[in-house]
């Protein structure tokens, strides 16, 4: 049976020795080639597989049907795909296959070199699947005969460190993974090389994709426990990045790969004060469950239940649909009502102005209120809780850095106080409808009156309160996310005031971490920015109408009955334009001390220089568009702004209104006389 196969080879060899020959510069016909490629890869998956006592190289091998690996090889670079493909299938079927594989490597390891690492500026193999199957095949004749490739250590390194740098995340993933078999099969020799490897696996930590990043997290642990001991501090920073990751694999790689550091690192005693934060650090670390969702505060399930904030899926879409179908019809109801009010008193012979008094300008505020809930339901719903959930995971990212001093207990106070506010804000509302309603009266004379107007009321509170959760969710992303500015700018005083140079891989994980919290905040104030573009103008609608409210009253000494209405109408103004100015001030002023510590960081060092200059310029940036919302800017000179530009007309429509109504007349007979010069002048 041997000398059949060993014929069959020979002929089939023969064949493509004689369709290699060039005529005229070029190969002869590729689907000669093929067929023929196919066949011999038929004949090598039909040879048996050695066992494992014979897969050592012998000093005396058996003998073996010769296999054409010079022009198998040569077919690595042919000008047909297919063919290509078909002689990498050829030779690692017949590596598999080979006892003694020594003839095999001078030729196919300088063929991987030359279609992989060629210097030049794109690789020769055009093809990412063929370059796939050519680094499986490195991988696979690094496991087979990796610890006596030591001759060959600066080819394969140099074929793996261009895999590395390849476009294909599943080429990364397959040079990953033979980096670190690689590491262990020759760790005397490894570290003449891997200095090399460092970079590239460095850049691939922060791939877009977990599966590139988790076995690159276990091959840099291999290249810097078998290599050289001078990378430990560039890894270990990169390693620290890398417990920001939202896998929790990858989480868990860094922790093993630490782990095993701490114990089986050459001069790992050396280093144990880099190494130990990491372990620390993730022994702390919650779960990607945790992480993720978690145990959900008494705020979180109010935004759930109020249709401002809810996760994925069909019920809690159905749920929001529903809830928005009852506040419309509660809206609609509102404004149906003043607008015929409005209209009754119109047909008696009230002025339009009064009219306009009385029945609140015909509902504007509620219509306004809808439209902003209307867009919450459209834009902003699904989106905040993809934000609000970043921005926990920034809260406890925040505990790797040494100078954090935001803790979990701070911010659920912070969430309770927030949540109790809700509370007031409800209790407030239902005694001020209560009373505007008169309902102790109607429940007092009828038992139907109160039964019809208690859901009215109830309904009203639940819109009101349903609107006015949507700057209190702000103020929840600004206590979230404050925790980790307070963090980076603690850092950054801990830099500038060691008297000592700034470390840049310090540097450079604080303004990553830094890029993420501005972010974080840029997206949800993105995603609430219909709603609160809204919001803030129906507060400044009630903020003209609550000077207006006052004012009438006060003239007409009907303050007592229209207090609800007046002391909603101040709710309404001061819930709907303080606390997003507040939370938009609080982060810029945050962000002001980021931009004066940068300036005091001693950044002689070229890379310390380079970090500085990019953090100095996304603050910047960041002071100029952190608070930008449509038609306002969250600052706290927006109110004193809206409001000293309302007070002034209101000055200027009193004035106009006591000067025709005659109130500035002094008592006697001016009057009089004014009134006969009057008709003496007509």
């Amino acid at each position: 049976m041997a000398e059949t196969k060993a014929e069959t080879l020979d002929e089939l060899s023969e064949k493509l020795r004689s369709q290699l020959l060039l005529i005229d510069g070029k190969p002869s016909d590729k689907l000669a080639r093929r067929r023929t490629l196919e066949a011999l890869l038929k004949v090598v998956e039909a040879a048996p597989v050695p066992t494992e006592a014979g897969d050592a190289p012998s000093d005396s091998p058996a003998p073996e049907p010769a296999l054409p690996i010079t022009e198998v090889v040569q077919c690595l670079s042919d000008p047909s795909e297919r063919c290509r493909e078909l002689a990498v299938s050829v030779l690692s079927a017949w590596l598999a296959r080979l006892t003694d594989r020594r003839p095999l490597w001078p030729p196919l390891v300088a063929a991987l070199r030359q279609r992989l690492a060629a210097p030049q500026p794109q690789p020769a193999e055009p093809s990412e699947e063929v370059r796939l199957q050519l680094v499986r095949l490195a991988g696979q004749l690094v496991d087979s005969d990796g610890a006596q490739m030591a001759p060959y250590l600066d080819h394969l390194v140099a074929i793996l460190a261009a895999a590395l740098a390849d476009p294909s995340p599943d080429l990364k993933t397959a040079a990953c993974q033979a980096t670190g078999r690689l590491a262990r099969s020759l760790p005397r020799h490894f570290h003449l090389q891997s200095a090399s490897l460092v970079p590239p696996l460095l850049r691939n930590l922060a791939h877009q994709r977990w599966r590139v990043r988790e076995p690159c997290v276990r091959a840099l642990g291999d290249v810097v426990q078998f290599g050289d001991n001078s990378t430990v501090r560039d890894a270990v920073s990169h390693m620290a990045q890398r417990m920001f990751d939202q896998v929790p694999q990858v989480r868990l790689a860094v922790t093993e790969v630490a782990g095993r550091w701490l114990v089986e690192l050459p001069d790992r005693y050396s280093f144990f004060a880099k190494i130990l934060p990491l372990l620390l650090t993730s022994g702390g670390a919650p779960s990607g469950t945790e992480r993720g969702s978690g145990h959900l505060s008494l705020l979180t399930r109010l935004l759930q239940l109020s249709g401002h904030a809810s996760p994925p899926g069909w019920p809690w879409l159905i749920y929001s649909l529903v809830l928005y179908l009852v506040l419309t019809a509660t809206a609609a109801l509102s404004v149906l009502t003043e607008v015929l009010h409005g209209f009754a008193l119109r047909q008696k012979g009230r002025r339009p102005f009064a009219v306009a008094f009385e029945t609140s300008l015909f509902g504007t505020p509620h219509a306004l209120m809808w439209l902003s809930l209307t867009a919450t339901l459209c834009c902003s719903r699904r989106r905040l809780w993809a934000v609000l959930q970043e921005a926990r995971r920034l809260l406890a990212d925040a505990a790797v850095f040494p100078s954090h001093g935001t803790s979990a207990r701070r911010v659920r106070h912070q969430e309770t106080a927030l949540a109790a506010a809700v509370l007031m804000l409800a209790i407030l509302s239902l005694m001020a409808f209560g009373a505007e309603m008169s309902l102790f009266q109607a429940c007092s004379f009828s038992t139907n009156r109160c039964l019809y107007k208690l859901p009215v009321i109830f309904a009203l509170v639940m819109f009101f309160i349903t609107f006015f959760v949507i700057p209190i969710k702000l103020t929840l992303l600004g206590c979230l996310l404050s925790g980790g500015y307070r963090t980076v700018n603690a850092e950054l005083k801990s830099m500038a005031g060691d008297g000592r140079l700034v470390d840049g891989m310090a540097l450079r994980h604080l303004r990553l971490y830094y890029r993420r919290l501005s972010r974080c905040f840029a997206d949800g104030v993105g995603a609430m920015n219909a709603e609160l573009s809204l919001s803030m103008f129906t507060g400044t609608v009630c903020q003209i109408m609550f000077y207006l409210f006052l004012m009438a009253c006060l003239n007409d000494d009907k303050l007592v009955p229209k207090l609800p209405l007046v002391g909603v109408l101040l709710v309404s103004t001061l819930m709907t334009l303080l606390p997003p100015c507040l939370v938009g001030q609080r982060l810029l002023d945050c962000t002001s001390v980021t931009r004066d510590l940068l300036l005091e960081l001693d950044s002689r060092e070229p890379n310390v220089v380079h970090e500085v200059a990019q953090f100095s310029g996304t603050v910047r940036r960041d002071l100029d568009k952190t608070a930008h919302l449509s038609f306002y800017r969250l600052e706290l000179s927006t109110v004193l702004s809206i409001t000293s530009t309302i007070l002034t007309y209101v000055i200027v429509l009193v004035q106009f209104y006591v000067t025709e109504q005659g109130l500035l007349d002094p008592p006697g007979p001016l009057p009089e006389l004014r009134n006969a010069t009057r008709q003496l002048d007509g």
